[in-house]
């Protein structure tokens, strides 16, 4: 196999150990993935039986390319890392020891082939336009012990797509119109991380691939059963308040990083006390804060304090934007941050 063209940017390199290299024709296609590693289902009830999950995710992308001989070959990903956006051309002697010769201007690099790995069927089922909105991922779990929550979950239906993400402490969710067949999926957060660093480009989605611009990640489109999150969304809250959220969020990241007051502790919790014109804001450490706001169904004098972790309140503000309502039912329900499509729910924290 010999081919000379530019390699494409991949991001997050570490998580994908092994880069597929198959050059035909006038084109060459790079596949980075993680690998045949699986996951056991330890978190359902006891007399369930465990489960095994194939957990590959693949990340794939065509250039074009002077091929002078077709052919594939499997690399460590890390030998390519010198040569992002370059002109690289590539060699490999398919009659001696497995080996590839990769010259980048006049340095020359042997890198060993891997023995041969089964890639992904090129089958790929009709892809639908879908308007992907990765805000929502601030809210997947890190915890890869737990894979239900570990995800991005896409549901489409009635004509909606709706994109919900949650890591047991908050939840975050848009939706958006959809035209084509109804689908569900979880998205595993390693396929999330590689679409958010490809820029630009019309997104098509099926189950277990998306594609963005001339970028194809595939992934198993069901590892896990998604928790039912429409159950701990406020439905109908009577106290609800109108943000001025360009206001609170400069207010909620201005606070310095060395407590004003004398604190023992200081977790990032901070206690909201609703006024019907006016919210307070009180954390340990700091002096008290205040902000204008509206709460129309108080009446003069009447309030209610919640607590907040306060990060996950400044990731409910990004993600919803201004215009943005705070509903709840009460002190220790959670608190639903809404703007349309937009909405971020944050389990409350006891206020002592």
């Amino acid at each position: 196999m010999k081919f000379v063209c530019k390699v494409p940017a991949f991001q997050n390199l570490r998580a994908f150990p092994f880069l597929h290299v198959e050059a035909a024709e006038s084109s060459v296609t790079f596949t980075i993935f993680t690998g045949e590693t699986v996951l056991h289902d330890s978190y359902v009830l006891y007399a369930a039986p465990r489960k095994t999950y194939h957990s590959a995710v693949y990340v794939q992308v065509t250039v074009p390319a002077v091929v002078e001989e077709s052919g594939s070959a499997s690399f460590d990903s890390k030998a390519w890392k010198t040569f992002l956006k370059k002109d690289v051309a590539v060699s490999t002697d398919p009659s001696g020891p497995q080996v590839a010769r990769i010259i980048f201007g006049l340095a020359t690099q042997v890198v060993e082939v891997l023995e041969e790995i089964s890639m992904p069927s090129e089958n790929t089922p009709p892809l639908f336009p879908i308007a992907l909105d990765l805000g929502v991922s601030e809210a997947i779990s890190s915890d890869t012990t737990r894979p239900h929550l570990n995800c991005l979950h896409l549901q489409t239906k009635n004509g909606r797509l709706q994109a919900t993400a949650t890591d047991g402490h908050r939840m975050h969710r848009t939706a958006a119109a959809f035209e084509g067949a109804d689908f569900e999926m979880t998205v595993p957060l390693l396929a999330v991380t590689a679409l958010e660093a490809i820029k630009g480009g019309d997104v098509m989605c099926a189950p277990g691939i998306i594609r963005k611009g001339a970028t194809t990640v595939r992934f198993p489109s069901f590892l896990v059963s998604f928790p039912p999150c429409d159950r701990i969304i406020p439905q109908g809250a009577d106290r609800t308040t109108t943000l001025p959220v360009k206001e609170l969020l400069r207010l909620l990241k201005a606070y310095p990083k060395t407590p004003e007051i004398a604190a023992d502790k200081d977790y990032c919790s901070i206690v909201l006390d609703v006024s019907s014109d006016g919210i307070k804001i009180t954390r340990a450490g700091y002096y008290e804060r205040s902000i204008a706001a509206k709460t129309d169904t108080l009446q003069p004098g009447e309030g209610f304090k919640i607590g907040v972790n306060s990060y996950y309140l400044i990731e409910a503000l990004e993600l919803v934007g201004e215009g943005a309502t705070m509903a709840s039912y009460g002190n220790l329900d959670p608190l639903l941050v809404k703007n349309g499509d937009r909405l971020a729910v944050v389990m409350p924290l006891r206020i002592f």
